[in-house]
């Protein structure tokens, strides 16, 4: 996520519908991949007042008067840190609880199958995430912006299911706030067989 776009309305939707699924799915701990690519301070602006516009860390407040557990993706997201990023992420749910868990993947614009750039979650990186989430009732949730297609939103759930064909697939939108924005919802309705920890 460009860090210029914390906070603009599509975080509002993004939120108010963590917000929704976390009671209607009794999610106990929501682990955040904010894909955060990291950005100078311009000389204009304070530093301090950069930091607190452009860090993740109040998602912890915001999560926490909803009574969830979060744990955040720390550091910053770009082509060269792809792999250790992504495997932080896959850490904290292998030493995760067993309490019902959410991942929460957020990049910039959402998957890609070809050519995948930093705005980007690839095939390879939802199944990893996915195959982690092996418990009945473990949810993922990816943020996906539109693209120039009438049908990018039948599109965009059609491929999220295809690429997760065991999961139980559905989508959430808030059209009247972000009607450029999805988000796509997996749900794991059995277990994926023994995870060796």
């Amino acid at each position: 996520m460009r860090s210029e776009w914390h906070g603009d309305r599509r975080d509002l939707v993004k939120w108010s519908t963590i917000a929704d699924l976390v009671p209607r799915h009794s999610v106990e701990r929501l682990i955040y991949v904010p894909f955060l690519r990291g950005e100078e301070c311009p000389a204009e602006v304070h530093p301090t007042v950069w930091k607190f516009y452009r860090t993740v860390r109040d998602i912890e407040r915001l999560t926490s008067s909803l009574g969830i557990q979060v744990e955040i993706v720390e550091g910053h997201f770009d082509r060269s840190t792809r792999g250790p990023y992504l495997l932080e992420a896959i850490s904290l749910l292998q030493r995760s609880d067993p309490k019902n868990r959410m991942v929460f993947l957020d990049p910039d614009t959402g998957l890609r199958e070809k050519n995948v750039k930093a705005e980007h979650v690839s095939v390879a990186e939802l199944q990893a995430v996915w195959h982690e989430l092996d418990r009945p009732g473990d949810l993922l949730v990816l943020y996906q912006h539109s693209w120039r297609d009438k049908k990018w939103l039948e599109l965009a759930e059609r491929r999220f299911r295809e690429h997760l064909p065991d999961a139980h697939v559905w989508f959430e939108h808030r059209p009247k706030v972000a009607s450029d924005v999805v988000f796509l919802v997996a749900e794991r309705v059995e277990a994926s067989g023994p995870t060796i920890r």
